[in-house]
């Protein structure tokens, strides 16, 4: 097993014999295990089932690599925070949490490549290389030594039942106590040390640090970034002010962009995107580098940023279950949604081979070819966006905070909560409602932070008549003609410096016009990076 062992890591490997496990969890009875501790779930002498069912029942973000002289057996946690890498031979296995250790696997993957341009990662068990795998969120690795047998088994699924007939009062008060659980949690792996916390104009990152003001924390710093006028970080003071949390705000200009794109560190951070094959997001990443340069960070902090919970309160349920467009969606499949609304980084055209293959692969990795109704429709669609762009690119942001040497923690993932939001019918997510309900009810109002958020600014008949695929089709025409007809969503980040910042440190001759964003110039300057004769070198041992 190929394993990175720096002890400088804010999450390094600890090591017993052939045992080795990184990240944080609490067990099933409420006990929090880090650092060397985190051995002691994993003893000499398990069996197979005993690691499954160990695995199965921790909360957290970890991984695990355990050999016996019988079976070698790795897992990752229901994220894939800390990813596993894997590539079979005829009577072995080789394992890494680095696939630019796999240097004799390293022939790139047509359709890969195309994936960690267009979508920043590559879909289900694939990564960059054509002979090398990874597990997925929720799965585990078993290699039988005596029978050369190897299996890669799912533990957890991220798979909504909506089975739930409870009465809304009463789910409301559940997710209340769900929310004080996570809180206690996030506190206790605290351990009286310092809350950084990210906080938008948004309702995710808000509900952690009114959370936390609940329960009576009060070792809690907050920071917030965008351009000058950006209302994510007005909104932001606004709700730390009122909490009375200090906070930070970091202006996204020409300076700030500039000296982060041409730092170490960010170049450090881009190769381990690669090495994770994962297309590092750079949305924090200016904030993270001028806050930590500057020792507004307090030493031994825990980063909390509010990713992505808005997912599990139904932000990609439709409106309207029963209309016109949710029947055209499930006819048209969920690999069509997937591939329209999703791959947008990079939109410069494709062969139709490589096209074929891409949507062919979206398709097999989904749990439910054809969906019979919206409910499946939904499950199936959540399940792959979670499994692979929240785990893969969203959440994998998290990694910016690493590149500073810095521990984080996902309490919006806290295994109980997003178990109790898989039971919530369709119904009571559909715009978000009972979701915002208990934002506001529960949390916001009572602590006086009932601040309603800007919503963007699309024109409504290229939004409304154009179907999304014709519209896409539409937008990157008009876009590589010089015309912009597309979505009018402020940029409150600057991206479209970073672009250019970007954009000047590539060697091949990209047309800008062929990307969405500023996200496919990330994976576009990563990809460049395997050229790179020294990249062994650089990537992290």
């Amino acid at each position: 097993m190929q394993l990175r062992k720096d002890q400088k890591s804010s999450f390094p490997l600890f090591v017993n014999g052939s045992i080795k496990v990184r990240g944080y969890f609490f067990d099933d009875e409420g006990d929090f295990y880090h650092s060397e501790r985190l051995l002691d779930k994993f003893p000499v002498g398990l069996t197979f089932s005993e690691l499954v069912s160990v695995v199965s029942s921790l909360n957290g973000c970890f991984s695990v690599y355990y050999e016996s002289p019988e079976f070698i057996f790795a897992s990752v946690d229901r994220l894939r925070s800390f990813p596993i890498f894997y590539t079979a031979e005829s009577d072995s296995v080789i394992l890494s949490d680095n696939i630019l250790d796999l240097s004799q696997y390293n022939e790139i993957d047509e359709c890969s490549k195309e994936e960690f341009l267009r979508v920043g990662f590559t879909i289900g068990n694939a990564t960059l290389f054509k002979d090398v795998k990874q597990l997925n969120a929720g799965q585990f690795l078993y290699f039988n030594k005596p029978s050369k047998q190897l299996l890669i088994e799912t533990y957890y699924q991220h798979i909504h039942k909506g089975d739930c007939k409870k009465d809304r009062r009463i789910l409301l008060n559940e997710l209340d106590s769900v929310v004080t659980n996570w809180a206690k949690r996030l506190i206790a792996s605290a351990d009286g040390r310092t809350i950084f916390a990210g906080l938008s104009g948004g309702y995710d990152s808000r509900s952690i640090v009114c959370a936390l003001k609940r329960e009576g924390y009060e070792n809690v710093v907050c920071f917030s970034y965008g351009n000058e006028n950006s209302y994510e970080h007005k909104v932001a003071k606004q709700v730390a002010d009122t909490l009375g949390y200090p906070i930070h705000i970091v202006r996204y200009n020409d300076r700030t962009w500039k000296e982060a794109i041409e730092s170490e560190e960010f170049q450090k951070y881009c190769i381990r995107g690669l090495s994770d094959s994962s297309n590092p997001c750079i949305q924090e990443f200016p904030a993270i580098y001028q806050l930590h340069n500057s020792g507004a960070i307090p030493q031994n902090s825990i980063i909390v940023p509010g990713y992505a919970a808005d997912v599990l309160g139904g932000s990609y349920v439709p409106k309207e279950l029963n209309s016109r467009k949710t029947k055209n969606m499930i006819k048209a499949g969920v690999s069509d949604f997937v591939y329209y609304n999703i791959f947008g980084h990079y939109r410069a055209p494709l062969s139709p081979e490589v096209e074929r293959a891409m949507l062919a692969r979206i398709e097999a990795n989904l749990c439910e070819k054809r969906s019979k109704d919206i409910y499946s429709y939904i499950s199936t669609f959540e399940l792959w966006l979670t499994e692979n762009h929240l785990a893969k690119f969203i959440n994998y942001t998290a990694k910016t905070y690493e590149t500073f040497g810095y521990e984080w923690r996902l309490p919006l993932w806290d295994n109980e909560l997003i178990d109790w939001w898989y039971t919530i019918p369709a119904e009571l997510r559909a715009n978000s409602t009972l979701y915002h309900e208990y934002l506001f009810s529960f949390l916001f109002e009572p602590l006086s932070v009932g601040f309603k958020k800007a919503e963007p600014v699309t024109p409504p008949l290229i939004k409304r008549l154009i179907p999304r695929q014709t519209k896409l089709l539409l937008i990157n025409g008009a876009k590589r003609l010089g015309l912009d007809i597309g979505s009018k969503k402020k940029d409150e980040g600057n991206f479209h410096i970073a672009s250019q910042y970007i954009l000047a440190r590539t060697a091949f001759n990209w047309d800008e016009k062929d990307f969405q964003g500023v996200n496919g110039l990330v994976g576009a300057f990563c990809l460049e990076q395997l050229q790179l004769d020294d990249l062994q070198k650089r990537s992290e041992n």
